[in-house]
């Protein structure tokens, strides 16, 4: 069994009641390669449930898997040892960043 990282940025952590800066971190245990939604659909914080959060509040989000934009967004398939970022859109509100590359700080 393997392991997957997902590290929530603001503001879309402190929808999930945790107002840190920077966000948050969470592993996830995984059997083999899986859509992020389904990853994180098995993961609860304080008995609230992350997935169902994002969708019920329709919170639009960016996904990165190793530094490198995803936009499968949460249908994203996920593996042992990747880090995930999750945060909110970025460059005037578009659903997806035209680069493709995150620097490394956010991984």
């Amino acid at each position: 069994m393997g392991k997957v990282s997902i590290h929530f940025f603001q503001p879309i952590a402190n929808h999930l009641g945790h107002p840190e800066p920077g966000g948050f971190k969470l592993e996830s245990d995984i059997d083999v390669s899986a859509p992020l939604r389904n990853v994180i659909a098995s993961v609860s914080i304080k008995d609230l449930n992350i997935l169902n959060k994002l969708q019920s509040e329709k919170i639009v989000v960016m996904v990165a898997i190793n530094g490198l934009m995803d936009h499968s967004g949460l249908d994203a398939k996920v593996k042992d040892g990747d880090k995930v970022s999750i945060f909110p859109p970025i460059g005037g509100g578009l659903r997806y960043s035209v680069s493709s590359r995150l620097h490394r700080d956010f991984v």
